[in-house]
């Protein structure tokens, strides 16, 4: 038969030949559920400075808590932004106090509770909010959001 032109011939099929592994039995096993895991313990910052602490109404130079150890952050612009339509709440430090200090913040319209770094003498900061972190646990403290207060110009302080 004369082969046309521009077709390939054709392949005679051969049947496959598969080589199947055996058929493996699952095994079948309970489905456990997995217990919820709690947050990451986060653990306080290392102190790098002391203040000294006046509860509302207190003024210096008595203060209600003295020579307290803790860690003082500067975040001025996380706390612009987060005050952006509500200057009530603005701050601009950051401070990280052991969970048995005894401090008082004015949220949302109480009086103003300070705290003077390094001490008496230093700069004065508002205690805005204060959280408790890590609650329950032996790595607990207290997150402390500050607002400076206005500096006599020139200073040594903050």
């Amino acid at each position: 038969m004369p082969r046309r032109q521009g077709r390939k011939p054709r392949r005679p099929r051969q049947p496959r030949v598969r080589n199947k592994p055996a058929p493996v039995r699952k095994q079948h096993r309970k489905k456990v559920a997995v217990p919820a895991l709690p947050p990451p313990l986060t653990l306080r910052p290392a102190s790098n400075t002391t203040c000294d602490i006046y509860q509302a109404g207190s003024t210096p130079p008595t203060p209600d808590v003295s020579a307290v150890f803790f860690h003082l952050s500067a975040r001025f612009q996380q706390g612009s932004e987060s005050s952006e339509g509500d200057q009530s709440l603005r701050w601009t430090h950051v401070g990280y106090f052991e969970s048995d200090v005894d401090l008082r913040d004015n949220y949302p319209a109480a009086p103003n509770s300070t705290l003077v770094v390094p001490t008496t003498g230093g700069t004065t900061f508002d205690i805005v909010f204060i959280e408790l972190v890590n609650r329950g646990s032996p790595n607990a403290y207290k997150r402390v959001f500050l607002n400076r207060e206005a500096v006599t110009w020139p200073t040594d302080q903050l």
